[in-house]
C-alpha cells in the first residue's frame, strides 16, 4: 500500500510543475491549446500504458485465476513497463536539444556550443 501512496503523491506533486514547464514557452494566446495538448497526451499515454500492461499480463496468465498465475502475468507486464521507461529516457537524452552554455572568463562571456 505504501508504494502506491508514494507513487500517487509523487505524480500529484509533479503534475503542476510539468504543466507549467510545458506551457511556459507558449505565447499567451496559445497557452490554452498547449495545456490541452499536454493533458490529452498525459491521459492518452496513461491509457495506452495500462492497455499494454493489461494485455501483457492477460496473455501470460491465459485465463488462469490462481494467484500464482497472476504473479506470472504481472512480472512481464512490469518488465515491459521498465523497458518503455528506459527507452523513453534514452529518447529524451538523445533527442532533446541541449541549451548553449556560457562561460565567463576575465569579464567577457563566451558562448560554448556542445
Amino acid at each position: 500500500m505504501l508504494p502506491g501512496i508514494l507513487m500517487m503523491l509523487g505524480a500529484g506533486l509533479a503534475a503542476t510543475p510539468l504543466a507549467v514547464l510545458a506551457t511556459s514557452g507558449a505565447a499567451p494566446r496559445e497557452a490554452g491549446l498547449v495545456s490541452g495538448l499536454v493533458n490529452t497526451s498525459r491521459t492518452m499515454g496513461g491509457s495506452l500504458g495500462l492497455a499494454v500492461r493489461s494485455t501483457t499480463a492477460a496473455t501470460r496468465t491465459a485465463g488462469r485465476g490462481a494467484p500464482e498465475a497472476l504473479t506470472e502475468g504481472y512480472a512481464p507486464a512490469f518488465r515491459v513497463s521498465a523497458a518503455v521507461l528506459v527507452g523513453g529516457a534514452l529518447l529524451v537524452l538523445l533527442w532533446l536539444p541541449r541549451p548553449a552554455r556560457t562561460a565567463v572568463s576575465s569579464g567577457t562571456e563566451e558562448k560554448i556550443t556542445g
